[in-house]
C-alpha cells in the first residue's frame, strides 16, 4: 500500500476539548484509518506549533481523502493547513530512482 505523511495545525478548540479530557487519541485515530482500509503507522504531536502528523498506509489517495474530510469536518484541524506526501522506504527510492534512469525527457529550450 502506499504510504503517506499528513501534516495538519489542530484548531484552538480541539485543544480546548482535549486539554478538558486530555486523552491519547492515537487509537481513535488507528480505527478511523483502519475502518478506512488502511493502517496508521504512527501520529505525532508538535506542542510548538500545533501540528500533528501521521504516517499512514493505505490502498489509494482517495482513501487518505475520506479520512482527512472527516477530520476536517469535525473540526480538528485548518483545512487550509493540511498537507499530504507520499513517502518511499529507502528501497522504494531505490527503484524509484532506477525507473527514473530509464525515462528519457528533453526540457524545452
Amino acid at each position: 500500500m502506499p504510504r503517506y505523511l499528513v501534516r495538519a495545525r489542530v484548531t484552538t478548540a480541539f485543544i480546548a476539548r482535549l486539554s478538558a479530557n486530555p486523552t491519547d487519541r492515537t487509537e481513535v485515530l488507528g480505527r478511523l484509518i483502519e475502518d478506512a482500509g488502511g493502517k496508521l503507522l504512527g501520529w505525532y504531536f508538535s506542542p510548538e506549533d500545533c501540528m500533528v502528523s501521521e504516517i499512514v498506509d493505505v490502498p489509494e489517495a482517495s482513501t487518505l481523502d475520506a479520512v482527512n474530510l472527516a477530520v476536517i469536518a469535525g473540526g480538528t484541524v485548518d483545512p487550509s493547513t493540511v498537507a499530504v506526501s507520499r513517502v518511499l522506504t529507502g528501497a522504494e527510492l531505490a527503484d524509484t530512482l532506477r525507473a527514473a534512469a530509464a525515462v528519457s525527457y528533453t526540457p524545452p529550450t
